[in-house]
């Protein structure tokens, strides 16, 4: 069985003088999972993600789909523990 936790957006990033475009992250806690559907949030289809395990290597998903502007589903070929932060 995986376990996931899912945390709320966190910050907001961009020109600290207000005149461009502010970009905002959530985190998803990963388990021993192989599949995750993510709530992200973020209310926009252009996202970034990036995964890493506990012992802080980057690794990819083999399938990576957007649902809509606030979901995106991962999956992994081997189950995976660690985090994938999503920035859009």
């Amino acid at each position: 069985m995986s376990h996931i936790r899912i945390t709320p957006p966190q910050g907001t990033y961009g020109d600290p003088t207000g005149g461009g475009e502010s970009l905002s992250r959530h985190t998803t806690i990963l388990n021993q999972t192989n599949s995750v559907m993510i709530a992200h949030n973020l209310n926009t289809e252009d996202i970034i993600i990036q995964c890493f395990t506990t012992e802080k290597y980057k690794v990819e998903p083999s399938i990576c789909r957007i649902v809509d502007s606030n979901h995106v589903y991962l999956e992994f070929g081997v189950p995976q523990s660690g985090k994938c932060i999503i920035i859009g």
